[in-house]
């Protein structure tokens, strides 16, 4: 799980303050992944002048870092006069001085603070965090779990250090998911940092932010309504959807390697440009966030069966179609294209039926490829975005799916009926950094419960709980509070998966609200106004029909009665009950209901006959008798 932790609201300017010396210029002597990070500081005035003659690969000494952190908060603004005199010994510099006196640094002792002694990693990442509490930024975040191999490593003075420092991208490991915390800091990976903290943006790290790692310091980060990539701790580029008509309640990043640098397409789902297929955008760098090259693949199918794979000269665009109506597919067409756009090679072959085939081992495609899929969460309690797939749209959550002799007959939507108040659960894209492959996220779009095993949201004892695949059983926990409650069991015999049992379950259990004018009120089973044919009209909205609510109730299979259904009145009480199912519909101009009964009938193979009864809704009186009758024909 994660916890948060409180930073300070950023109320700093990003306007250099004037006045404020003359920035070093960049010393040659650096690594050139850290050259257009060192510019940026040595633009922003944030290198003391030191940085313009030295070895910027060399380890930095704790008096250098400190100078290096006083001359970030000139720039921040936030260095008042500086008449503090040293308490150390060893040194008489006066921003070692501010910075002790402010609590940003320590000595090694009361009297001792080894000014030229190499800083540690560890010691770096509890000066930044100190630095990050001094600007005043206090925020909620969502702080990482424990995931360096050598936490246990890091002394117990610096590991909530390290775990803000990591989780605000500021201080990331150092590969092999090591953080090293007692290996030596350089110059130039110390300006990087204070770069980032410069720069930081703290609501980027909200609690209901939700960060994915690519690879090193790139990351793409999923809000409630946009998704947003950063590079270096730098934001290279926001996402809130298409420009165009492309529907959008599906969206997918993929991100490829190429010649040692990453790109990344994006992938509207549901779009509408052609029925069944997915819109995708160009290719952009994941260094600027530009487009930089054209995919040759705008149109892809919507089931994720279209492949585009990469190498380092071109790409290749595999094509499906599907056949025989069962969700066959067959290879329709191969191509490939060089980054220029040109057409390399193709092919028409069609698996099925046969033809000219492309032979793809000419043209191997191995990059690295990470796929980041976003759905939209959308019910009556909550919108927002989750980075992966929606469960609740999927079995064991709805009816469709599910075609065995334990289906009930009614297809539940958990979404539309919002039983689960906004609480998702979700398959993640990408594990997280303990390996969770599952996650629930609240109202707010908040994780709030994570596992390597599948998980679901649910009823329980009309409490609103979370539940936990544990071997042969579930474990049971409340979703606001986390709090276990018990484990469920279920028969084995009846129930050969536990989706199976899952399904009965959640149908039993089921919960919706239904709005009426004289006060919103709760029923046990499925508000039947929230799907078809009602979702199409909107007659049961007006006056003579407003607050009266059909509802489905499933008691589950053996019970006397496994189907019932129930007519609400404005006051939330039930008026009518029967097995069959009971319409709202307008009859010779009155607001009525109808209810269906079997009449013995040999005229047809089952020796019965359904007929159709019509009653007034405000008073119950019988209105009409008439055969069986098509009810959305009476639904204007």
């Amino acid at each position: 799980m994660k916890k948060k932790f409180v930073l300070g609201v950023l109320c700093v300017s990003m306007i250099l303050a004037a006045g404020i010396g003359v920035s070093a210029e960049v010393s040659e002597n650096h690594s050139q992944w850290a050259e257009e990070s060192l510019i940026s500081a040595d633009e922003a005035g944030l290198l003391p002048n030191f940085f313009s003659d030295r070895d910027l690969t060399a380890n930095i000494s704790r008096i250098d870092f400190c100078h290096l952190a006083y001359k970030m908060l000139e720039q921040k603004s936030l260095i008042s006069d500086n008449n503090v005199k040293s308490s150390f010994a060893d040194t008489d510099d006066n921003e070692v001085a501010f910075l002790a006196n402010s609590g940003i640094i320590n000595g090694r002792s009361e009297t001792k603070f080894a000014p030229n002694d190499d800083i540690t990693r560890e010691e770096a990442a509890v000066i930044l965090t100190n630095t990050a509490e001094f600007m005043d930024v206090k925020e909620d975040i969502t702080l990482f779990d424990t995931v360096f191999s050598d936490y246990d490593t890091v002394s117990d003075w610096a590991k909530e250090s390290v775990r803000k420092m990591d989780s605000l991208g500021i201080m990331r490991g150092v590969g092999d998911n090591n953080f090293s915390p007692k290996s030596n800091y350089t110059m130039e990976q110390s300006a990087v940092t204070m770069l980032k903290l410069f720069n930081l943006d703290v609501s980027d790290y909200a609690s209901n932010v939700y960060e994915v790692k690519i690879d090193g310091d790139l990351s793409i980060f999923n809000g409630k309504n946009k998704q947003w990539i950063k590079k270096d701790g730098k934001t290279i580029f926001t996402y809130d959807g298409p420009e165009d008509n492309t529907l959008d309640n599906e969206r997918s990043f993929i991100f490829f390697e190429k010649s040692g640098k990453w790109y990344y397409y994006i992938h509207n789902n549901k779009s509408n440009v052609s029925a069944g297929y997915n819109k995708c955008s160009d290719i952009y760098s994941a260094e600027t966030g530009e487009i930089v090259y054209k995919l040759n693949a705008v149109l892809l199918q919507s089931n994720k069966k279209d492949t585009v794979d990469f190498a380092d000269d071109y790409y290749r665009v595999i094509k499906h179609s599907e056949y025989g109506g069962e969700g066959a597919f067959s290879v329709e067409g191969m191509k490939v294209y060089s980054y220029d756009g040109e057409e390399i090679a193709s092919s028409s072959y069609d698996s099925k039926n046969g033809g000219g085939s492309l032979d793809t081992s000419a043209y191997p495609c191995n990059n690295r490829q990470i796929r980041i899929d976003f759905e939209k969460v959308d019910t009556d309690s909550a919108e927002y975005w989750v980075p992966g797939e929606n469960l609740l749209a999927k079995y064991p959550y709805t009816y469709k799916e599910y075609g065995n002799s334990q289906a009930v007959r009614e297809p539940i939507s958990y979404i539309v009926a919002d039983t689960l108040k906004g609480y998702t659960p979700v398959k993640l894209s990408v594990p997280d950094w303990n390996g969770n492959n599952y996650a629930v996220f609240n109202v707010d779009g908040i994780p709030v419960y994570k596992s390597n095993t599948e998980i679901f949201t649910m009823i329980y004892e009309g409490d609103l709980c979370i539940g936990e695949i544990k071997g042969d059983s579930i474990q049971v926990s409340d979703a606001k509070k986390n709090q276990y409650i018990t484990t469920l069991e279920w028969d084995k015999d009846k129930y050969n998966t536990v989706d199976k049992y899952v399904h009965e379950y959640l149908a039993k259990n089921i919960e919706s609200e239904c709005f009426s004018p004289n006060g919103s009120y709760t029923v046990h089973g499925y508000n039947m106004l929230k799907c078809s044919p009602y979702s199409l009209y909107t007659f049961w909205k007006e006056k003579e029909f407003s607050g009266y609510t059909p509802v489905y109730t499933y008691y589950g299979d053996g019970e006397e009665y496994r189907d019932r259904y129930f007519l609400y009145n404005p006051d939330g009480k039930i008026i009518v009950e029967s097995s069959w199912k009971i319409y709202l519909i307008e009859y010779d101009g009155r607001a009525c209901y109808t209810t269906e009964r079997v009449e013995p009938n040999d005229q047809y193979w089952s020796g019965e006959k359904v007929c159709t009864d019509v009653y007034d809704l405000k008073t119950g009186e019988l209105v009409a008798r008439p055969n069986y009758i098509n009810v959305e024909k009476y639904m204007k």
